[in-house]
């Protein structure tokens, strides 16, 4: 209602005569079209052939279109995750913390680094709602770095990649930008799940071999870690009673000897400072100096050596177990520097097949990461898009009180990928959940053109023109409609593609590209589509 007042009071609309009206269609823009329209309804069978050996090439083009979920985020900060083995304590994972940072810091060397907080033996706080920080642990460390600007974030990276490398064998290091979805951009993880074991962590293994052989691929770790090797110390209990020992005065002892146990309180002013008494590090690194171990035993008022009450021995064992539905599961996480999650995933399919292919009953693997979340929200859609392609087909069937007509409709909606597939490879868009959105929201559009010309050509008819006729004047009517809605629809996306934008781009690329063919398509292939249905003779 609102638009017709404002045409009134302000366009100021006068009545043309039939004459004024013919003479607007006489212009070059439209009688290209009609040219054109008239061409095609003469050749209809040409038409639909052209139409789908384009269709056919727009499908093979969009197998080049390279695949990212969701992209990485515009954050000037990136992350460093230090990890040495499994086993040392904080106070190597701290000497290995303090010589990076102060390389990181080298105004000379880094000069785009504008600060950073790290955090040794623990994986950070949740700053933001998809980051999940790691379990504490005394031989990891997270750092958070941030530049001075987006555009210095990949030398960056690629320089504090190189320069770990070369100078800390001892470190396994990842280094990760920021991303806007649920999961990390690119991120490719292997699960492997079982009953067994070490059967698992030997599989785990030959695919991390296998991932090392792909150029290019960084970042690879097992979230079990290495192995380490414990001291068990088995307490007799016959002589441990004998000796008037406890169990929990022989956890005492070592954990004093270990860890240290608070003896008395330093006060100064107002804080009370513990003072520890524990043995001094080299003493707490050998197995022969835990021999010598006094135990307290508070039942005689004396120490007995720790040998006298239990035995000594050492076990490899692995540092950590993580089950996934109660079955014990290794995960392997791996990124490229050039390869976006599914292509490194079909890069390393082959050697998967031939490390998994004799897998004992009730061991299984499957993928993680970036394309299992992908699969996911797919899935989520894919449950809704049934019913409301149901409930649209329903209400056009209602509307026009035929089939027919609907049917031509959902025929045109894959035109979209005529001009899409092309567009998303000129610019290098990546295919994932935001171009889906693109061509759903696509869809819409093509099916309100369609709409409008099929409503045109029946109201020509109702108005008693031939139905050659009625199919030639209806499309003359809504043509520059139809077009000045399309423009106006890119025009208003170009913001999200210059200069790319990091989540629309994608999305606007898929509307505009996929609009502007689809709608000139539209215009041909509506009437074609018509004229077969309902059998209109084309003339002259």
């Amino acid at each position: 209602m609102v638009t017709p007042l404002n045409c009134y009071w302000f366009l100021k609309p006068k009545a043309l005569t039939e004459e004024e009206i013919q003479a607007q269609y006489q212009k070059p823009m439209y009688q290209r079209y009609k040219g054109l329209l008239t061409f095609a309804l003469n050749n209809r069978i040409l038409v639909l052939g052209v139409v789908a050996g384009l269709m056919f090439g727009a499908i093979t083009l969009m197998g080049f279109v390279r695949k990212q979920f969701m992209p990485d985020s515009e954050r000037d900060q990136y992350m460093v995750y230090l990890d040495v083995p499994a086993g040392y304590g904080t106070n190597a994972m701290d000497r290995t913390a303090l010589r990076f940072l102060e390389w990181l810091h080298d105004e000379e060397a880094n000069p785009e680094i504008a600060s950073s907080l790290a955090y040794v033996g623990y994986g950070g706080p949740r700053f933001f709602q998809t980051f999940g920080p790691r379990a504490a642990a005394a031989n990891i460390t997270y750092i958070l770095v941030t530049t001075k600007d987006f555009d210095s974030i990949f030398p960056s990276m690629d320089k504090t990649r190189d320069y770990l490398a070369q100078n800390f064998p001892e470190v396994f290091p990842r280094i990760k930008k920021f991303w806007l979805g649920a999961n990390e951009t690119g991120l490719v993880q292997v699960r492997i799940s079982g009953p067994g074991h070490d059967k698992i962590y030997q599989l785990s293994q030959q695919v991390i071999e296998s991932l090392r052989d792909i150029p290019g691929t960084v970042g690879i770790y097992n979230d079990w870690e290495n192995r380490v090797v414990k001291v068990i110390v088995d307490v007799d209990q016959p002589r441990a009673r004998r000796a008037g020992v406890t169990s929990e005065e022989v956890a005492n002892s070592l954990n004093a000897f270990f860890s240290g146990s608070p003896i008395t309180d330093f006060r100064e002013e107002d804080k009370a400072i513990p003072v520890m008494f524990r043995a001094v590090g080299a003493e707490r690194k050998t197995l022969d100096r835990l021999r010598t171990v006094e135990v307290y035993s508070s039942a005689r008022n004396e120490s007995v050596p720790l040998t006298q009450v239990a035995d000594l021995g050492t076990e490899v064992m692995y540092n950590q177990i993580y089950r996934r539905n109660l079955l014990p599961t290794v995960t392997i996480d791996a990124k490229n520097l050039v390869l976006q999650a599914a292509e490194l995933e079909e890069r390393l399919m082959p050697a998967l097949d031939e490390i998994m292919k004799d897998l004992p009953p009730g061991f299984f693997w499957e993928w993680g990461g970036e394309s299992e979340n992908a699969a996911k929200a797919q899935n989520a859609l894919k449950i809704f898009i049934p019913h409301a392609l149901a409930a649209m087909i329903l209400l056009m069937v209602w509307q026009f009180n035929s089939y027919a007509k609907p049917a031509i409709i959902f025929i045109t909606i894959p035109l979209v990928l005529i001009g899409a597939a092309p567009g998303m490879l000129l610019t290098g868009a990546f295919f994932g959940f935001m171009a889906i959105l693109g061509f759903l929201s696509l869809a819409g559009i093509i099916i309100n053109n369609a709409i409008v010309l099929l409503d045109s050509i029946q109201n020509e008819i109702d108005a008693g023109a031939k139905p050659y006729d009625a199919v030639l004047k209806a499309c003359l009517t809504r043509f520059k409609p139809v077009v000045m809605t399309t423009l106006t629809t890119i025009l208003g996306l170009v913001s999200l593609m210059i200069p790319p934008d990091p989540l629309f781009f994608a999305m606007g690329i898929v509307i505009s590209f996929g609009l502007a063919a689809g709608t000139l398509l539209t215009l041909v292939l509506v009437p074609v589509l018509y004229s077969l249905f309902f059998k209109v003779k084309a003339e002259g």
